[in-house]
């Protein structure tokens, strides 16, 4: 009798461990792709000097109804050029049927602001209840940043951000004001002056030209 207690006692223990969900960093190791290095989330403490990293990995809202993503940020160890080694991954539905769609990001580096990398951010930013991808990157702390949104929409990734006459956003600080459920982002120059703002339209973030 005791024996049979303990049988069943370890297969419970056993269907737990079997079906418990596995963890993001299992879920980054099963679809990153080889030869590759996971960029890093980097805060400095100003007072200090001291660095914490962590990996550039989040999960994102695909749809109001609860499909997931796993999205981050990764590098190809061998690249022919400098820039347009950074690469973002997107994974929908990791744990079911998934999907990994790729997409080349310019720029050596993801960005830092007020001593904390925002280059890679997962937000609602326009208030339907999805998740979009922020990346901000840059070749040089001097040459400022690009900025880059992206929506997974039917299997795809898909820019939602208007660039006037096909030219990228750039700035050198990027704010990221909250209003009634959406988001303005403002872009600042190189002398700090506010250079444009960009809304949603309903399609797609634009500025005011």
């Amino acid at each position: 009798m005791h024996s049979l207690v303990l049988l069943l006692v370890v297969a419970s223990i056993a269907a737990g461990r079997q079906s418990q969900s596995p963890s993001i960093g299992d879920l980054v190791e099963k679809f990153r792709p080889g030869g590759v290095k996971i960029e890093a989330i980097v805060s400095v403490d100003p007072s200090t000097n001291a660095k914490t990293k962590s990996p550039a990995v989040a999960t994102g809202q695909l749809e109001k109804t609860g499909g997931r993503y796993l999205a981050f940020i990764y590098s190809k160890l061998k690249c022919p050029s400098e820039s347009g080694c950074l690469m973002l991954r997107v994974v929908q539905d990791p744990e079911g049927k998934a999907l990994a769609l790729d997409q080349s990001i310019s720029g050596t580096f993801l960005w830092m602001q007020d001593f904390k990398t925002n280059g890679f951010q997962i937000i609602d930013l326009n208030g339907d209840g999805v998740d979009e991808i922020v990346t901000i990157t840059s070749e040089g702390a001097s040459l400022g940043a690009e900025l880059n949104i992206f929506a997974v929409r039917e299997g795809s990734l898909v820019s939602i951000l208007g660039k006037l006459n096909g030219y990228a956003v750039d700035g050198y600080k990027f704010e990221f004001q909250q209003d009634s459920g959406k988001y303005a982002i403002v872009v600042y120059g190189k002398d700090g002056n506010q250079s444009q703002t960009l809304r949603w339209n309903g399609r797609e973030f634009r500025g005011a030209w």
